[in-house]
C-alpha cells in the first residue's frame, strides 16, 4: 500500500472543466475523500458515491484508478475514474457510466467530467 499513501486524504476539488464552482459546492464543498486501503467517497453540486481504488503505474507515474457508485441527483450512478499527483495537486478525470444513453442531451456536461485541480487544504 506504499504507492496509495500520497493520495490518501481529503482532496478539495477546486476546479471542474464543465462546471462553475457554484454547481460544485452546491450542496458541500466538493472533494473526494480517498482511505488507506484505496477506498473512499465524493461529491461535487448532485452527484456523490463511493470510490474503490487502486493505484496503478502508467508510464512511470502512479496512478490511482477506481470504480464508484453513487447518485447523480436522486438517480442510481456509476462510472470510472483516475488521478495522478502533479505538483502537490490531484488531478484526473470522472465518468459517469451510460451517461450518453441515459440522457443524450448531456453527454457533454455528465460524460467526463475532468476534476483538474484538488487542493488539500490545511483544515477541513
Amino acid at each position: 500500500m506504499k504507492q496509495i499513501k500520497p493520495f490518501i486524504g481529503k482532496w478539495r476539488i477546486a476546479e471542474m472543466e464543465v462546471w462553475d464552482q457554484n454547481y460544485v459546492d452546491m450542496e458541500v464543498p466538493g472533494y473526494i475523500l480517498i482511505g488507506s486501503e484505496g477506498t473512499g467517497q465524493f461529491q461535487f453540486g448532485l452527484v456523490s458515491g463511493d470510490i474503490d481504488g487502486r493505484v496503478e503505474q502508467c508510464g512511470s507515474t502512479p496512478r490511482l484508478e477506481f470504480s464508484w457508485s453513487g447518485h447523480e441527483e436522486n438517480d442510481p450512478a456509476c462510472g470510472r475514474g483516475w488521478a495522478v499527483i502533479e505538483n502537490g495537486r490531484l488531478e484526473g478525470r470522472i465518468y459517469l457510466h451510460l451517461a450518453a444513453l441515459a440522457q443524450p442531451d448531456i453527454i457533454n456536461r455528465l460524460g467526463e467530467l475532468r476534476l483538474s485541480h484538488f487542493t488539500r487544504p490545511a483544515t477541513w
